[in-house]
């Protein structure tokens, strides 16, 4: 599936660090083969240190050979600048802040893949129950 694939998480934050670890703890892909990027550096040498995957500060080496480019938690402006810079090289994500309300608005940024949360953490509960009678 993702073995071979070269990942890119770019602005790895919550939800990329999140994203890493649902990957590599699934086994979908190694270590090796995920360079995650963001401006903290301390956030960065600690998620290396957690997974052993490979960091960047600069976004653009980072996804540079990317098969698939994650990009973590990034307004509609820089989905689209982002985008534009993949070129359809890769493919693209937009991770993190996707809810129902701002979906049509990312999906026009030209990002091929949008995961949303919603469907599972913002569920409306339903008050049911099941009686046995003897």
């Amino acid at each position: 599936m993702l073995s071979n694939k070269k990942i890119a998480v770019i602005g790895a934050g919550h939800m990329g660090a999140a994203l890493i670890g649902g990957m590599l703890r699934a086994k979908l892909t190694a270590p090796k083969n995920i360079t995650a990027s963001r401006r903290n550096e301390e956030a960065l040498a600690a998620l290396k240190k957690d997974w052993g995957i490979n960091i960047n500060t600069d976004n653009k080496k980072a996804a540079a050979g990317a098969d698939i480019v994650l990009l973590d938690n990034m307004n509609p402006v820089q989905l689209r600048l982002a985008v534009q810079k993949v070129k359809g090289r890769a493919k693209t994500e937009a991770s993190g802040g996707v809810n129902l309300g701002n979906i049509q608005t990312i999906a026009k940024t030209g990002v091929d893949f949008i995961p949303i949360g919603a469907m599972t953490h913002s569920a409306r509960a339903a008050d049911m129950g099941l009686d046995f009678e003897n």
